[in-house]
């Protein structure tokens, strides 16, 4: 089915969000007279059209959804599941249905699936803050865009990611991730104007953040005036972001009239985090106008949404260290009391895994004062003996604690030492694998492909390992088919059966092999960069390359390096 453009698709899944529950995908639905003849393409259209009325989108979806399962097709299947997951009420649900998507797509050598599940699982990990997750499908979206070598769905999941980056503090790595985003969209002929948009924006906001102001005003007024014509949501967060810009050139009352002006859309954003961001600068702007009451109720709306959708921002935390400063000037034991522990529950569950968050947490409010401070309280409330209990409890815990991270960092370097060892020691990484002629008459009467045909495959394959045919970085089942004068789907089956792996673990795991030994014998490889490495044999990104590596030997590149470097000291 060809798409106009990928962006409909997050269009279409954002539009139907829905109450109602789909609860009868395993049954079978009747499709109605009127829709029995129509395409796949004509029902995708069909319910774009009436996105907003959820009755008749269902209808189309679930017809989408039973004519790919009478035709027995199996990526308009995987396309139906991961719009449908839409509507589930349900987070397990929800899931279920995109990784059903994700499982009956794999391996099928299709441009936009499982590409496009991973992206929409991706989305709704990040929606809910859970970035670690949400990262990881990403990463997968863009595996799978560069093996079918889908330019646009690698810029998309970039950008996806840069907004991740972006959304964790890790501003440099994401304005790196965006810039070249942003050209690509820039380059784009006619130029989509919706995904330049977002991309502008995206980059705004990250300089806003890292307090590049002059770069941020710069897109901000790019595009301002563009977003004002095609997208009413778009042009309001440029008009936030332009808020918070003027606000940390210290033009106060202009940055409170922008934020103002932005709320009432902003209010209505699926993505509640923006709001958070508006209710606390125009907090911010209170204090510095020494209007104590009126910043109190913009914080406490930051804390009132953060208690809907746990966004894990370092803004929560200062609101919450603003709180716990207020009440012990207003001698409020009780309010503090309960704001400390406020900020330490958002401490404990927060996910995002980066140093600069770590580090700004630590440096902007220590945690060790402030479990002084909340000792301090106890102090007043309870009796000596228990405070001494309870001190004496922590400081057997945090002893404990120590002890076993130590332990565990000793495990994990004796683990990681073996493996090398193993690695070092192995006389050859890589070992042909003889044709087994019985075992292919058994696996034949499984996956149904002619002796022949099956005869004339491992044989490619088998020189094509010989010749390292695997170290050419556009290798696709549908091209090596080709080579091999067959189809992608018997290599396919031929590769999973005979080899006990997808073709891309096939693939991958080849590079991996290569790379040991060639690390193992060549002085000056040994020398390239894990970037160059990554290229030389295959990658398209090193964060493919160090996936695969780990995943086949247990250890890092850059780690198996450094011991090989000392070890031939």
């Amino acid at each position: 089915m060809k798409i106009n453009t990928s962006y409909r698709y997050f269009i279409v899944i954002l539009c139907l969000y829905s109450i109602f529950s789909f609860s009868q995908q395993n049954e079978t639905y009747i499709i109605p007279d009127s829709l029995k003849n129509k395409t796949y393409q004509e029902l995708y259209d069909d319910c774009y059209l009436v996105a907003n009325d959820t009755v008749k989108s269902l209808i189309y979806l679930n017809t989408y959804l039973q004519k790919s399962k009478d035709e027995k097709n199996v990526i308009e299947t995987a396309k139906a599941y991961s719009f449908l997951a839409s509507y589930q009420r349900e987070e397990e649900e929800k899931l279920k249905l995109i990784d059903t998507a994700i499982y009956l797509s794999k391996d099928k050598s299709h441009d936009y699936y499982p590409t496009v599940a991973y992206s929409f699982k991706g989305g709704h990990h990040y929606e809910k803050g859970e970035y670690k997750k949400a990262l990881d499908a990403y990463l997968h979206a863009l595996s799978s865009a560069y093996e079918m070598n889908n330019t646009e769905y690698i810029y998309i999941t970039k950008h996806n990611i840069g907004r991740l980056k972006s959304r964790t503090g890790d501003y440099d790595e994401a304005l790196v991730i965006l810039k070249e985003c942003f050209k690509y969209e820039e380059s784009k002929k006619p130029i989509d104007e919706r995904g330049f948009l977002k991309s502008v924006l995206l980059l705004s906001e990250t300089y806003t953040k890292n307090k590049q102001l002059d770069s941020s005003s710069y897109f901000i007024n790019k595009g301002i005036g563009l977003s004002k014509k095609v997208n009413d949501n778009i042009y309001n967060r440029f008009i936030l972001n332009e808020g918070i810009n003027l606000f940390h050139k210290q033009r106060f009352n202009e940055a409170n009239d922008s934020i103002y002006k932005s709320l009432s859309k902003i209010s209505k954003l699926e993505d509640k985090s923006f709001l958070i961001t508006a209710y606390f600068y125009m907090g911010k702007i209170n204090m510095i106008q020494d209007d104590v009451d009126k910043a109190n109720v913009n914080f406490k709306k930051v804390d009132s949404v953060y208690n809907v959708i746990s966004y894990p921002s370092p803004i929560v935390r200062e609101t919450y260290e603003h709180f716990v400063k207020y009440y012990k000037l207003q001698e409020d034991i009780s309010n503090q009391l309960a704001y400390i522990e406020k900020i330490l529950k958002f401490d404990s569950i927060s996910n995002i895994s980066n140093n600069y968050l770590k580090e700004r947490i630590i440096k902007e409010y220590d945690t060790p004062e402030l479990l002084n401070e909340k000792e301090k309280i106890i102090d007043s409330l309870e009796s000596k003996n228990k405070n001494s209990f309870l001190l004496t409890s922590i400081l057997i815990g945090v002893s404990s604690l120590t002890i076993i991270l130590l332990f565990l960092n000793y495990r994990k370097r004796k683990i990681y030492q073996k493996r090398f060892e193993e690695l070092l020691q192995a006389k050859e990484t890589r070992k042909e694998t003889p044709v087994d002629l019985e075992k292919i008459e058994k696996t034949n009467s499984s996956i149904k492909i002619a002796q022949e045909i099956i005869d004339k495959i491992l044989e490619s394959l088998q020189s094509f390992e010989q010749k390292k045919g695997f170290l050419k970085s556009d290798i696709t089942t549908n091209s090596l088919a080709k080579e091999f004068s067959t189809n992608s789907k018997y290599l396919s089956k031929i590769v999973n059966s005979y080899k006990q792996k997808s073709f891309s673990n096939y693939i991958n795991d080849l590079r991996i092999d290569h790379a040991v030994d060639k690390l193992r014998s060549d002085n000056k490889f040994r020398n390239y960069t894990i970037k160059a490495i990554s290229k030389d044999i295959g990658f398209n990104t090193t964060e493919a390359f160090s996936k695969s590596f780990h995943k086949k030997t247990g250890l890092y590149p850059s780690y198996f390096i450094k011991k090989l470097v000392e070890h031939n000291k």
